[in-house]
């Protein structure tokens, strides 16, 4: 009977989780079942399978005779050994839904098959050779390796059986086997070292027998079966030779208690509770940045405002066949582009795609037995670095795929997890100790204990000590590398606006080149959506990528979205009523001249409203169509110049702090720049009043900067549809709810558009803007500076309303720590010398604020750490000198 070699599944649970693979590999002259096996009993399929219940178990078979007599032996090498056992692991493992531990049992010869199958595991892993990152994952996945006499450093008897292959090299014995079991051969050497340098990562057992065999003597002794270091267990099974070892019939045997012990202990290593958690957390947080899904949620407004007011809209990309996105939905095609012009809706549709219930079903249509994992990215041009860079949409989709997979996070980071684990496991008996508990607590009560008592500086801390930086290639291998291996799972990626990407030619070359690689592998989808601009063009529409031109599908949305807009206002159901027939070539003339642009569309019909309410008819409406540009930026242009004389000045204040403010400026901060008689450290106004000033904002917004900046709501819930063209619909409502009334606090100013932005930073509108001016002038940098000093100082006012101390631990540290540190990189971008030394003289510290001048600050005040009504007095009044200085207009 021929010999077939392979993984033999030996026994697998059939109920509850399998948390565990446990892989035996025999040695020389053995087999998958006899090395293992005395008498009937083979203890791993026998035995071990009621002891550990929850573990998969394989037996490893090759060919390892030195002498066959009935056919050749193998010409393989250890190498070779090696490579198809990973190959046969990777099959084997190839469908799991999640990442699953192994531990390796094996003996003799199998020991250094193992070695080298984890040595060359290793070289794939950090390597990150992305088809090969199933056999990869081998190595992170590791918990233990038990060896049972195994000779790490060769074994004299080799050469007896290199003397007996030469006898026989008719039949072709494995020299290359043989030679490499020669005490320390320079393989072994080599192969001693590379594996000292992964072994950390599990946990190692040596094991070796007591007793000599039968003429041969002691095969594999002490020193040699042994591998140096304290980390390393072990020991020598009692009554045992080379042979038997391996091979126990009952659960009494001592040899075989000592095994269930040692393979207990692996288990051991599983990671779990609190300590998991943090290390995971800590590994997210590393990857995450301010405003990360900020632009999304800021599509929301726009899309409710334009998509609820006529539920059709869009609706053709799902039920129509015109624009062949269903169909690629449901085919193997990895890219789909969606290219418009600007403000026809792009970031809209992909919102509206990104929601719609359909998407999942038409993904799913085919193949329902694979789970589809959804990420996001949409770049903001007019955001933070990391909202219009390639290292944010990196690692946004890496942060993403991580937390909804959090069992890839140990495998991804094998280096870095485990030091975070042990360091939070150190936490939590210190604080054990703190508390004078005894560490018998349950475990669960434990993880309570030291979840209680992470905060993010504490995260910060982990993070620091396991150096928790990455590259952009670094990211780019890991995700690579997951999508490589994600046969359990799908992944559908948007990425939004790839035109607003910050970076030269040449770099977003180079990040479409990496999208289209991802799209090219087997569960990967990416929905792309740009301008119309040559790159693009040249990358995907030449390459016959299925697309979408965005403008040669939304002529009836428009029209719908026109007709819908004016039916709700009813001075213009009278003008319909008194114009019956001219009505429908009114609306139509709008829509064409449209052209696609939704945008365009909102600004012109906000435009007809404010002639409504001036009694304007139905010829002097049509006038305002006809004269009002069909270009966008000709349109902003129009809308800028029709800004009344008076309101100038507060536009340009209001456009300096948009330009110079890092991301969206709240609502309730942007009140601030059109008062001038305020104390500036009223911290305890009431709802009602912070609800009334955010209201008082969105007019000016209208009135003075002619909706190009508008309010939206922290969460992007559109609070009044409409309102643009009735701003009295934002007033406050006594209505709504708790939370809404907070979304409504919280609410930030924006662009109406990226265009908007763009538009108001071309030079030629600087300018202008700067003429209005005449001889005012108005420092935005120092502005922010000042405001950023406020909001230091008022999360210390909270905190001494709370009764807190300034502490790390407690429940404002956090804030504390950001507010400082936004201040501090203000105050450094502050062009204003006056304000500079004004606000640097004031040392910020938690816990305390201190001045040279002891009349101002007691040692008191110091102590308490908290702002007494003394300190308030000198705040406000050096507050007050710093505004003065550019408080000139």
């Amino acid at each position: 009977m021929s010999l077939q070699p392979g993984l033999n599944l030996l026994y697998e649970p059939q109920h509850g989780k399998v948390v565990v693979d446990i892989v035996f590999v025999h040695g020389l002259g053995g087999g998958h079942l006899s090395t293992w096996s005395e008498g009937d009993v083979c203890w791993p399929r026998d035995l071990l399978k009621e002891d550990l219940g929850d573990a998969r178990i394989f037996s490893s078979e090759y060919d390892s005779k030195v002498i066959k007599l009935a056919e050749p032996s193998s010409s393989t090498s250890i190498a070779g050994h090696a490579e198809s056992l990973l190959n046969e692991m990777g099959r084997a493992r190839s469908h799991l839904r999640e990442p699953r531990y192994i531990i390796f049992v094996c003996h003799s010869l199998g020991g250094l098959i193992v070695k080298q199958a984890l040595i060359r595991s290793s070289e794939y892993y950090y390597n990150s050779q992305p088809y090969h990152t199933v056999v990869g994952s081998i190595f992170p996945s590791t918990l233990g390796v038990i060896f049972l006499g195994t000779p790490h450093r060769g074994s004299g008897k080799a050469t007896l059986g290199k003397i007996i292959a030469i006898a026989c090299k008719a039949l072709g014995a494995n020299s290359h086997i043989l030679r490499d079991l020669e005490r320390d051969s320079s393989l072994l050497e080599q192969q001693r070292n590379s594996f000292d340098s992964i072994r950390p990562h599990f946990q190692t057992v040596c094991l070796w027998e007591e007793l000599p065999m039968s003429m041969l003597g002691m095969i594999v002794p002490e020193i040699s079966a042994s591998i140096d270091g304290p980390e390393i267990l072990k020991e020598h099974i009692p009554g045992s030779n080379h042979r038997s070892i391996a091979k126990f019939s009952s659960r009494s045997q001592k040899g075989y208690q000592i095994m269930l012990s040692y393979l207990k202990r692996c288990l051991e290593k599983i990671p779990h509770g609190a300590p998991a958690d943090i290390a995971d957390r800590c590994i997210l947080e590393s990857l995450k940045f301010p405003g990360m899904n900020q632009r999304y949620g800021n599509v929301m407004r726009a899309h409710r405002s334009i998509v609820d007011s006529h539920k059709s809209t869009f609706d053709w990309v799902f039920s129509g066949k015109a624009s062949g996105f269903v169909e690629w939905l449901e085919s193997n095609d990895g890219l789909f582009w969606i290219n418009g012009k600007a403000g026809s809706g792009k970031s809209t549709l992909m919102k509206f795609i990104a929601e719609d219930p359909r998407l999942k079903e038409h993904l799913l249509a085919n193949d329902l037995s694979l789970p589809v994992l959804f990420e996001k990215f949409f770049f903001w041009a007019a955001g933070s670095p990391e909202q219009k860079s390639q290292t944010g949409l990196i690692k946004t989709i890496l942060h993403g795929l991580l937390n909804k997979h959090r069992q890839l996070i140990r495998i991804t980071f094998p280096d870095e997890w485990p030091l975070l684990y042990e360091a939070a496991g150190e936490i939590r008996q210190e604080l054990l100790k703190q508390q004078n508990t005894s560490a018998s607590m349950p475990s669960r009560v434990q993880d309570l204990l030291l979840m209680s008592r992470i905060d993010k500086q504490t995260l910060s801390k982990l993070s620091n000590l396991a150096e928790l930086v990455w590259t952009r290639d670094q990211m780019v291998t890991y995700i690579t590398n997951i999508f490589a291996t994600s046969s359990t799972f799908r992944t559908f990626l948007f990425v939004d606006g790839l035109d607003e990407y910050d970076g030269s030619a040449d770099n977003l070359a180079e990040l479409i080149a990496l999208l289209k690689t991802w799209a090219n592998m087997p569960y990967v989808k990416i929905c792309v959506s740009t301008r119309p601009w040559t790159i693009f063009e040249t990358q995907f529409g030449k390459e016959n990528v299925p697309s979408i031109r965005l403008q040669d599908f939304t002529v009836h949305d428009i029209a719908a979205f026109v007709a819908d807009s004016f039916n709700s206002s009813p001075l213009m159901k009278v003008l319909q009523e008194a114009n019956p027939e001219r009505i429908p070539d009114f609306y139509s003339s709008i829509a064409k001249k449209a052209e696609g642009v939704f945008l365009w569309v909102r600004l012109v019909v906000k435009s007809l409203m404010d002639g409504l309410l001036n009694g304007e008819e139905l010829s002097l409406l049509q006038e305002r169509v006809n004269e009002l540009s069909a270009d966008l930026e000709n349109l902003y242009l129009q809308l800028l110049q029709r800004i009344p004389e008076r309101y100038w000045v507060s536009s340009f204040r209001l456009f300096k702090i948009m330009q110079v403010a890092n991301g969206a400026p709240r609502s309730l901060l942007l009140w601030y720049a059109g008062e001038r008689n305020y104390d500036p450290l009223d911290f305890q106004s009431s709802a009602a009043t912070k609800q009334a000033r955010c209201y008082q904002v969105h007019l000016r917004l209208m009135s003075q900067c002619a909706g190009l900046l508008e309010v939206r709501t922290a969460s992007g819930l559109d609070l009044a549809p409409g309102s643009d063209e009735d701003p009295d619909l934002m007033r406050p409502n006594t209505t709504w709810s708790f939370s809404t009334q907070q979304d409504y606090i919280n609410s930030s100013v924006h662009y109406l558009h990226r265009t908007t932005r763009d538009f108001l930073l071309k030079d030629e509108i600087q300018q202008l803007m700067s003429r209005r001016l005449g001889k005012s002038s108005f420092d935005g940098e120092s502005w922010l500076a000042i405001h950023a000093f406020i909001a230091v100082h008022e999360v210390r006012s909270r905190i001494r309303r709370a009764g807190q101390a300034f502490a790390g631990w407690g429940n404002f540290g956090s804030e504390l720590f950001q507010k400082q540190k936004q201040f501090k990189s203000l105050l450094s971008q502050c062009q204003n010398k006056e304000v500079a030394k004004a606000l640097g003289s004031l040392e910020l510290e938690v816990g305390s604020f201190d001045d040279t001048n002891s009349d101002i600050v007691t040692d008191g005040d110091r102590q308490e750490g908290v702002l007494t009504s003394r300190r308030e007095d000198e705040l406000r009044k050096r507050v007050r000198l710093a505004l003065k200085y550019i408080d000139s207009i």
